[in-house]
């Protein structure tokens, strides 16, 4: 599994100037150090577990709060131990956390499905909002992990139907070092402030992942290559971060295909990025079945400066043995987006390898999702105007750990389309996924079927 990049407290939080938010006050707090909250520093990089930290104030207290990957208890004895005098010390198991967060939110999931959905003049407007503020939110609070749309909001535990902005944080009662509370509204839109964690889904043992390493996922849409050559490529796709080692040096250079894989001063782009199956951890036989051709892990702006950006974590992996031959018949058509409609009556389906085919609803296309650079904690990771999925079924998870790089089809007049690719999920339940409009666009592919039929489904 990946690990959750938080903030640590070296760096300052760049302020910006954006005219649209009313500036607030910024609460009176002491910025520490890391040598100032742990006497001895080195107890964070000698346990594995350990995968981040970030310092503020808890109802008037001096909180660290460390996240564990894992339950570790002599990580937790030795945090304790290396504490700072005066600082209270809050240790978090990120999967027992995630449990705790999806039976806390389940109440107001359950009343958003039963509420009628936004209007879509309303949702337009709203859409437009996150995608103006997103970085702007990210880079003035240092614990917000994502924005949506709502149509629910909890004003002092009661829900009220109303739309709204979410604002995803790690503890509302927390506040991070030198920063502000979180806004109540946004451009006149009141703000629900929830808390959840968003993983990308990465794990242990799955289907396809890169040699000596623990990190795999899933493979994706079978795709072939629309670049002239005496011998077409193909493959299929997946999230990048399943392949990619370097992700950090990805997400900085944005280096557009086919530019990535020429570019020296890329260091991803300096050697090949080899694909083996089954997982290294899983078997000691795996074989090597490709390499990555293409990959790009980021904001993608098609249209330039100034207007919208999208969410893309994807590759395509070239592979080596032939496939079958790519005809005219056997292409499938990208659904027409703006066919789709939000208001929980689009059915969509992942074909994945930890849950196998499983049924979800369209929510969304607008959210936005950020996770924490570690080496960088004053920048993330953010992928804006996401396709957002939740589960159809409360018992059968919608996607998982070891899911990263599903195919996600929109089901259609009896008939599946390609919708994106399934890269990360949240504590709260839902999936989000990279528009494949856009994938096949900047990778020049067309996506075809396998040979058995996946163009209908049983309803």
């Amino acid at each position: 599994m990946r690990r959750i990049h938080l903030i640590d407290q070296k760096a300052l939080i760049r302020e910006w100037e954006k005219p649209e938010v009313k500036p607030e006050i910024v609460q009176e707090n002491i910025r520490l150090t890391i040598q100032d909250m742990f006497k001895d520093v080195k107890v964070l990089e000698k346990h594995q577990s350990i995968s981040g930290y970030i310092h503020g104030t808890k109802n008037g207290t001096q909180v660290v709060k460390v996240f564990l990957s894992y339950n570790d208890e002599n990580a937790k004895r030795e945090v304790r131990e290396n504490i700072a005098e005066g600082i209270h010390p809050e240790i978090i198991v990120i999967t027992e956390k995630f449990k705790e967060i999806k039976e806390k939110m389940a109440p107001i999931i359950d009343k958003e499905n039963s509420s009628p959905p936004v209007d879509v003049k309303e949702r337009n407007r709203l859409d437009k909002i996150i995608q103006e503020q997103a970085e702007y939110i990210y880079k003035k609070h240092s614990d917000v992990v994502g924005l949506r749309i709502s149509n629910v909001r909890c004003v002092e535990d009661v829900f009220k139907q109303e739309p709204c902005i979410v604002l995803y944080c790690l503890d509302k009662s927390f506040v991070p070092s030198n920063e502000n509370k979180l806004p109540e509204s946004l451009e006149g839109y009141p703000c629900d402030i929830r808390e959840n964690m968003i993983m990308f889904g990465a794990a242990l043992g799955s289907t396809i992942g890169t040699p000596y390493s623990e990190t795999c996922g899933s493979v994706g849409f079978l795709v072939t290559s629309n670049i002239p050559s005496q011998i077409p490529a193909t493959g299929f796709l997946t999230a990048a971060h399943v392949v990619i080692d370097d992700i950090d040096s990805l997400y900085t250079d944005k280096a557009l295909p086919p530019k990535s894989r020429h570019n020296k001063l890329c260091n991803f782009a300096q050697k090949s990025h080899l694909i083996v199956q089954p997982a290294w951890i899983q078997s000691a036989d795996s074989e090597t079945i490709g390499e990555v051709e293409e990959s790009f892990f980021g904001n993608y702006k098609p249209y330039g400066e100034g207007y919208p950006a999208y969410g893309i974590d994807a590759a395509f992996i070239k592979t080596y043995s032939p496939t079958q031959e790519v005809t005219e018949n056997s292409l499938m058509e990208i659904v027409d987006e703006s066919n789709l409609k939000y208001d929980k009556s689009t059915l969509v389906m992942k074909r994945g390898r930890e849950t196998g085919d499983t049924e979800g609803v369209l929510e969304s296309c607008s959210a936005s999702i950020a996770a924490r650079r570690k080496f960088q904690p004053d920048s993330v990771y953010q992928f804006d105007n996401c396709f957002e999925i939740r589960n159809m079924h409360k018992k059968v998870p919608f996607f998982t750990y070891g899911d990263s790089g599903s195919a996600v089809f929109v089901k259609e007049d009896g008939k599946l389309k390609p919708l994106g690719i399934a890269f990360a999920f949240s504590a709260e339940g839902a999936t989000y996924v990279c528009r494949i409009h856009h994938i096949v666009q900047i990778f020049n592919l067309s996506i075809y079927q396998e040979e058995e039929n996946m163009d209908t489904f049983d309803d």
